[in-house]
């Protein structure tokens, strides 16, 4: 794929909680919305339901028929605070632990992203479903109601625009803007917070998880330098790894 379209959206809230799997007594958060996510908001905004969104992951959304990338709008800078939590296994009801004279909470720290801002950029090879979200991210337009990880961190979106894509490859420093794969030579630089996060990425209709992806990001939304690989030219915009 030489040459594709992408639409390019900006989503923003003033929290977001992208849970880190493996973190359980003290949930932690990814710094940016992992592919995953990023499918479940387009089927939100689609209005896939629950059912048909995990009937179509491996198909939609496969490796082969989708391609989305981040970039970071805003510092990545993370909070930690306290919520109760109600032990169900005594009841749903705060009074079915108090009855049985049992701890009606628990206090947990969660992790969160304060005041997260993200550019998506979104190929999709079913051209029906890349119109018909064209329309909706043009119109401001969303079936269900968009969050950033967990319902109550509601989310709003401004379309960017519709974009060529071209593929291209280089032997030479190139900027890029979004967050890459750790497939890249990159030139590390001064004054630039660097890291590296495993991210899921797909996953079969059961939600068992089928590949996950190392893509490093520079904290404070600067544009990371590579020597060579693979990488997008969109537009006069920019450069970017869509994966």
């Amino acid at each position: 794929m030489l040459n594709i379209p992408v639409l390019v959206v900006d989503f923003w809230s003033n929290y977001a909680f992208f849970r880190r799997g493996y973190s359980t007594t003290s949930p932690l958060t990814y710094p940016f919305p992992p592919r995953t996510v990023i499918s479940g908001l387009l089927a939100c905004i689609l209005g896939m339901d629950w059912s048909e969104y995990y009937s179509r992951i491996e198909d939609v959304f496969s490796q082969e028929n989708s391609l989305f990338s981040v970039q970071l709008l805003n510092p990545i800078k993370k909070i930690r605070i306290n919520q109760n939590l109600i032990d169900t296994k005594q009841g749903i009801y705060l009074w079915d632990a108090i009855l049985k004279k049992q701890r009606p909470r628990t206090q947990i720290p969660f992790e969160y992203i304060k005041d997260p801002k993200y550019r998506i950029f979104i190929w999709l090879k079913d051209e029906d479903l890349f119109n018909s979200l064209h329309e909706m991210l043009e119109a401001h337009k969303s079936v269900y109601t968009p969050y950033l990880g967990l319902s109550e961190l509601i989310a709003d979106f401004r379309y960017v625009g519709m974009f060529k894509a071209e593929k291209k490859s280089t032997e030479n420093k190139t900027l890029i803007v979004s967050v890459i794969r750790k497939e890249h030579e990159i030139d590390f630089e001064e004054g630039k917070a660097y890291e590296r996060v495993k991210v899921p990425a797909f996953m079969k209709k059961d939600r068992a998880l089928t590949k996950s992806l190392e893509l490093i990001y520079e904290k404070n939304g600067k544009a990371i330098t590579i020597t060579s690989g693979e990488y997008y030219q969109v537009n006069d915009y920019g450069c970017i790894d869509l994966f």
